[in-house]
């Protein structure tokens, strides 16, 4: 079964129980192989909600009424220390297209948490040209991840 939308899944859901449970079996035997049974834990981590964009599917687009933040590099270093600490081993950060956060700070940040041996995925926004580049060459897993909320632009990124 090739599952790829809500279709399928409802689909997969409606299964007599047996079946599904074939299918769960299966799943966990192919888990098993692949794995070995290890477990593989990931963090997210949202450490800002300011955008300036006003992308319709996004609750951090700029018109919303919901209390924005900006955590400090020292707090985001903090807390991926501590998710570290804890067995996270790929850390997921997440932001609103945030014009105070971009660029340099933002590779700054990558560089410091990359010293703290996490593998990082990153989902920021639109970013430069060469905020991307300098990104890609420190060799930020291909979980990296845009959006163009400037449709003048035509640079939309939305790959894994």
């Amino acid at each position: 079964m090739n599952i790829s939308g809500v279709a399928e899944i409802r689909e997969l859901l409606e299964l007599p129980a047996e079946e599904f449970s074939a299918i769960t079996r299966q799943a966990g035997e192919l888990g098993q192989s692949v794995h070995g049974g290890k477990i593989s834990v990931r963090g997210m981590l949202g450490y800002t909600n300011i955008c300036r964009c006003k992308c319709l599917y996004c609750g951090m687009r700029s018109p919303q009424k919901i209390p924005r933040y900006r955590l400090s590099e020292e707090e985001i270093t903090d807390l991926a220390r501590e998710g570290a600490a804890s067995g996270v081993q790929r850390l997921f950060l997440i932001a609103g297209e945030d014009p105070g956060f971009q660029g340099q700070k933002l590779l700054s940040l990558v560089r410091k948490l990359r010293e703290e041996n996490l593998t990082l995925s990153l989902a920021c926004g639109e970013l430069e040209e060469d905020t991307f580049r300098q990104l890609s060459e420190r060799h930020l897993p291909a979980a990296l991840r845009g959006r163009c909320c400037n449709p003048a632009r035509k640079m939309k990124i939305i790959c894994i």
